[in-house]
């Protein structure tokens, strides 16, 4: 529901005084949103991502890119060997969204403006009608470079208007 929250990232096994993040955020009337803690525990952020669930064409999707690995290079998402789709996208970043056709894609996260290969993403599918965030995480010192694939449906029944980011 809308209104201020209190957020609390908690260490597995831990009691919540342990909290390692702990900060209020206030929610709108109507919005959906996507919370995550980026950064190291050290060095932690919470980023309270609006999502966009405006109905889309029929039979595509649209996505995004959060760049969370504190210690990789900008980056840009791109078909395999082929277009940038994303481009640019730096450490804490959040992309716009882009809309693509429904499909499996073979995509790539490259180090921005050039074509060296930072994370392969084969088989990634889009389905239609879905909004999706795709979350670079991990480190590349430890060889930790990951990528997870957040998909949120959006029905054209509960397809609402497009989201106001929060400052």
């Amino acid at each position: 529901t809308a209104g201020e929250r209190q957020i609390q990232i908690v260490p597995t096994g831990t009691a919540i005084a342990d909290a390692v993040l702990d900060t209020r955020v206030d929610l709108a009337e109507g919005v959906a949103y996507e919370v995550a803690a980026l950064g190291a525990v050290d060095d932690l952020r919470l980023q309270v991502l609006p999502v966009d669930t405006r109905p889309i064409a029929e039979n595509t999707s649209r996505l995004r890119v959060v760049h969370a690995s504190p210690d990789a290079p900008a980056i840009d998402l791109a078909l395999t060997g082929g277009d940038v789709v994303i481009e640019d996208v730096e450490n804490r970043e959040v992309s716009e969204y882009e809309v693509l056709p429904s499909n499996t894609y073979d995509l790539e996260a490259r180090i921005a403006g050039t074509t060296d290969l930072a994370l392969p993403l084969p088989g990634t599918v889009l389905i239609p009608n879905t909004t999706y965030t795709v979350y670079v995480t991990g480190l590349v010192a430890e060889g930790s470079l990951g990528a997870t694939l957040v998909p949120v449906f959006v029905a054209p029944g509960i397809a609402g208007t497009a989201a106001t980011p929060i400052p």
